[in-house]
């Protein structure tokens, strides 16, 4: 659930893609060697398969569930995007997206202008 994570864990690149992406897709196996590379085969053949029909995927690098060798992320893809050489995920500042969540409950004269991160 989105709405449990922190904020951090909300802004990280990841949870952009998680929240962007049309569907994911989770390869679950053993974790020996054997379990952990047809994992990766059969999703490197997916992605090669889905490119061509104009679908793109991301590896997330992250283990939803238990038993879980690889995630990934998969969208619809255009020429223009398939030429583009980086990543069309934005992640906002801290600032930007608490602003975001705070006009969600406060007027807009009671926003913050300025936000200090303060260690524990």
């Amino acid at each position: 659930d989105f709405s449990s994570l922190s904020v951090f864990e909300q802004l990280s690149e990841q949870q952009k893609l998680l929240a962007s992406g049309s569907g994911l897709f989770v390869f679950n196996g053993t974790e020996d060697i054997k379990g952990l590379i047809h994992s990766g085969y059969y999703s490197q053949q997916l992605t090669t398969a889905l490119y061509a029909q104009d679908i793109g995927s991301c590896c997330l690098g992250i283990r939803p569930y238990g038993g879980t060798n690889y995630c990934i992320v998969v969208g619809g893809i255009n020429q223009q995007m398939k030429q583009s050489l980086e990543s069309a995920v934005q992640v906002p500042t801290l600032s930007m997206y608490l602003t975001e969540r705070l006009k969600q409950y406060l007027p807009a004269y009671m926003l913050p202008q300025h936000y200090v991160v303060l260690d524990k």
